[in-house]
């Protein structure tokens, strides 16, 4: 399978007049399908073709929605966490972030079925969805306990798309009866890259929630950093590269 991203595509035959696609787009999960007709050659020419990502999914039934890493770093998220984002596509419903809680929210956790938070899929339960990183499922099989630890949420700079499926999905997906949601992360490449990043929340600039306010109490104590940085790079060029990152968070909540 090819990892998402944009492709040329030539193909090459004795006789025949050689022909090359561009910018053929591939995203996560979907299918695609390309037909070749190469003419008969009376003399060497070339023929390029710009192609553009259709419209409608031909290949498959399964009913979704890429998200791709322009969105995902673009689109404010006041807990740093790609679930949010998921609630933009038909048919799902997702609780309110509190963002004044410790780390990435209630909702960051899904999966827990007491949680009156979550990710609701035409009618299914929170607990019914089925998460996968980079091919791999990633779900809370205890989702049901009170042990549950939730899902990885990794930070949005390390996203290079996902896709919420939200209904008749492959049968690979077929596990739960909710969602499937496919997460990318980003890889490296033959040069080196990375970014660093700070996200503040202080006293200064907060406003004091109304109750408070009408109740004459000031504002609580609210200090967050969330910070942290991506990297990658060749360690051998075309034969070894690697991406890596961390976000840490530090928070006075009280």
């Amino acid at each position: 399978m090819l990892p998402p991203g944009t492709y040329q595509v030539r193909a090459e035959r004795s006789a025949f007049e050689p022909l090359t696609l561009q910018a053929i787009h591939v995203t996560v999960t979907e299918t695609l399908r390309l037909e070749l007709h190469l003419q008969l050659a009376t003399r060497i020419e070339r023929a390029e073709v710009v192609s553009h990502a259709p419209m409608v999914e031909t290949e498959s039934s399964a009913l979704g929605r890429v998200v791709s890493k322009g969105a995902v770093t673009s689109l404010p998220l006041v807990t740093r966490n790609f679930a949010q984002i998921t609630g933009l596509s038909p048919g799902v419903v997702v609780g309110v972030f509190n963002a004044g809680e410790l780390g990435l929210g209630e909702t960051a956790l899904p999966q827990i079925a007491k949680s009156n938070d979550g990710i609701y899929v035409h009618g299914a339960r929170s607990y019914d969805n089925n998460f996968e990183l980079d091919g791999i499922s990633v779900s809370d099989v205890q989702g049901s306990s009170a042990g549950s630890g939730g899902i990885p949420i990794p930070n949005p700079d390390t996203i290079e798309e996902f896709k919420v499926q939200t209904g008749l999905y492959d049968a690979a997906f077929g596990r739960y009866a909710g969602a499937n949601i496919s997460v990318i992360t980003k890889a490296g490449s033959n040069k080196y890259h990375g970014t660093v990043f700070e996200f503040l929340r202080n006293n200064v600039l907060n406003a004091n929630e109304f109750f408070l306010n009408e109740t004459h109490q000031q504002r609580p104590d609210l200090k967050q950093n969330q910070f942290g940085f991506t990297l990658g790079g060749p360690i051998k060029k075309e034969k070894l590269i690697f991406f890596g990152s961390y976000q840490g968070t530090r928070q006075i909540n009280g």
